[in-house]
């Protein structure tokens, strides 16, 4: 059956003039649920980060609580825009007086973006990764491993480095333990053998709530433990043949599944070529999905996210 999807770069122009909430503590939020308030220290870090996407603004965009809003030529409203349309930035939007779009539930964002949604649909990509939703499970894991063999614990939501732990195989330590707290277990933890990274890269798209998608170029990262550095466009033949196909069919899959459970609007698949322990080259189409705007996505669509 043909896949609802079209891989093609993003050409329609979208009309201008859009006020966004840059709320890069979407994760946050979505950990919290309802009723979230951010801290005096996610703000200062949220408006430190927040130089790195100014790259989503158009030439005509507003920054929310920068500029006040006023209506554009032929325009009723500035059409509100988020990072990731959680419940505060809505709010946030609409009590600026923006026009607020249509966004996914606060529990579609919170499955979608959770570090489990990928296993759920694709299984695991690493030798021996999982999810554990129980102590005894991550003990056994770790247990498995020498002490000398790192790994990375990963919680349902996290960003820019944050939600991840670097720990070793072999006994629980105290750190390993308390970063396994009974709210993190429900929510399901990730458990993947560390590799040594040689590439990373991206690819993003555009998934409308009838579930056609338009899919950008691939794109090479540059990440700092875990924090965004700087992204470019991928050269020619940067990637291998079987690279590309494989990340856009996984982009695809996943966007099916996506759509299934009701979300729609950017999203970015993050991917990445290694080396495992015998020295060989291997390729993981799925280091993680984003299900919102990245810090990549003007280059990866190959402009301003609001055109």
């Amino acid at each position: 059956a043909r896949a609802p999807w079209r891989s093609e770069r993003m050409t329609a122009a979208l009309p201008a003039r859009a006020l966004w909430c840059l709320n890069l503590d979407a994760e946050d939020e979505l950990r919290t649920g309802a009723g979230y308030t951010p801290s005096r220290a996610t703000l200062a870090a949220v408006a430190i980060a927040r130089e790195a996407a100014r790259a989503l603004l158009g030439p005509d965009d507003v920054l929310l609580g920068e500029a006040p809003v006023t209506p554009g030529e032929g325009d009723e409203l500035r059409r509100g825009v988020a990072w990731c349309p959680t419940p505060s930035a809505l709010a946030r939007l609409a009590a600026a007086g923006a026009h607020v779009p249509a966004a996914p539930s606060l529990a579609t964002l919170r499955e979608v973006n959770a570090s489990r949604f990928t296993y759920d649909v694709l299984g695991a990509r690493l030798s021996d990764a999982q999810v554990v939703c129980s102590l005894d499970a991550a003990e056994r894991w770790l247990a498995a491993r020498l002490p000398s063999e790192p790994v990375w614990l990963k919680r349902a939501f996290g960003a820019a480095g944050r939600g991840k732990l670097r720990a070793q195989g072999g006994a629980l330590a105290p750190h390993t333990r308390a970063f396994l707290s009974p709210a993190e277990l429900s929510l399901g933890v990730v458990l993947e053998p560390h590799v040594a990274i040689t590439l990373e890269v991206s690819q993003h798209a555009l998934l409308a709530p009838n579930g056609s998608l338009v899919v950008g170029a691939p794109c090479v990262q540059t990440v700092d433990r875990g924090r965004f550095v700087s992204v470019r466009p991928a050269l020619d033949q940067e990637l291998e043949p079987g690279e590309a196909r494989s990340l856009e069919a996984t982009l695809g899959h996943l966007a099916e599944a996506l759509h299934r459970v009701g979300y729609f609007g950017p999203l970015g698949v993050d991917a990445y070529r290694y080396v495992d322990v015998k020295g060989l080259a291997r390729w993981n189409p799925c280091g993680e999905l984003n299900a919102r705007y990245t810090m990549g996505y003007a280059v990866g669509m190959g402009g301003a996210a609001s055109r």
